[in-house]
Protein backbone atom coordinates (compact mmCIF):
# COMPACT_ATOMS: atom_id res chain seq x y z
CA UNK A 1 0.00 0.00 0.00
CA UNK A 2 1.46 3.32 -1.05
CA UNK A 3 1.51 6.56 0.93
CA UNK A 4 -1.45 7.92 -1.02
CA UNK A 5 -3.52 4.86 -0.14
CA UNK A 6 -2.60 5.22 3.52
CA UNK A 7 -3.64 8.89 3.56
CA UNK A 8 -6.91 8.03 1.83
CA UNK A 9 -7.75 5.29 4.32
CA UNK A 10 -6.72 7.55 7.22
CA UNK A 11 -9.23 10.28 6.39
CA UNK A 12 -11.90 7.74 5.41
CA UNK A 13 -11.51 6.02 8.75
CA UNK A 14 -11.77 9.38 10.55
CA UNK A 15 -15.05 10.10 8.76
CA UNK A 16 -16.42 6.62 9.44
CA UNK A 17 -15.45 6.65 13.12
CA UNK A 18 -16.90 10.17 13.45
CA UNK A 19 -20.23 9.08 11.96
CA UNK A 20 -20.43 5.99 14.15
CA UNK A 21 -19.59 8.12 17.15
CA UNK A 22 -22.31 10.67 16.27
CA UNK A 23 -24.94 8.00 15.75
CA UNK A 24 -24.31 5.60 18.61
CA UNK A 25 -21.65 6.69 21.10
CA UNK A 26 -22.01 10.46 21.50
CA UNK A 27 -24.22 10.13 24.60
CA UNK A 28 -21.63 8.07 26.46
CA UNK A 29 -18.15 9.04 25.25
CA UNK A 30 -16.79 12.52 24.39
CA UNK A 31 -15.25 13.20 20.98
CA UNK A 32 -11.78 12.61 22.46
CA UNK A 33 -12.59 8.92 22.77
CA UNK A 34 -13.40 8.76 19.06
CA UNK A 35 -10.13 10.55 18.24
CA UNK A 36 -8.13 8.11 20.35
CA UNK A 37 -9.73 5.21 18.50
CA UNK A 38 -8.92 6.93 15.21
CA UNK A 39 -5.27 7.37 16.22
CA UNK A 40 -5.06 3.65 16.98
CA UNK A 41 -6.56 2.86 13.56
CA UNK A 42 -4.06 5.21 11.90
CA UNK A 43 -1.12 3.51 13.61
CA UNK A 44 -2.45 0.18 12.36
CA UNK A 45 -2.92 1.51 8.80
CA UNK A 46 0.58 2.96 8.69
CA UNK A 47 2.57 0.21 10.45
CA UNK A 48 1.04 -3.16 9.63
CA UNK A 49 1.10 -3.03 5.80
CA UNK A 50 4.68 -1.71 5.90
CA UNK A 51 5.77 -4.57 8.16
CA UNK A 52 4.10 -7.13 5.90
CA UNK A 53 5.77 -5.64 2.83
CA UNK A 54 9.16 -5.81 4.56
CA UNK A 55 8.58 -9.48 5.42
CA UNK A 56 7.61 -10.29 1.84
CA UNK A 57 10.68 -8.55 0.42
CA UNK A 58 12.97 -10.32 2.90
CA UNK A 59 11.44 -13.68 1.97
CA UNK A 60 11.91 -12.92 -1.73
CA UNK A 61 15.55 -11.99 -1.17
CA UNK A 62 16.18 -15.18 0.80
CA UNK A 63 14.59 -17.21 -1.96
CA UNK A 64 16.86 -15.60 -4.54
CA UNK A 65 20.00 -16.33 -2.57
CA UNK A 66 18.93 -19.93 -2.02
CA UNK A 67 18.46 -20.53 -5.72
CA UNK A 68 21.77 -18.79 -6.43
CA UNK A 69 23.59 -21.14 -4.06
CA UNK A 70 21.93 -24.21 -5.62
CA UNK A 71 23.42 -23.45 -9.04
CA UNK A 72 27.01 -23.59 -7.79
Amino acid sequence: MGIGDKITWAYRSLILIGLVWLRFIEKYVPIWGALIVWLAVMVYIIRVPAERAAEVSETAEEGQTDTGDATW
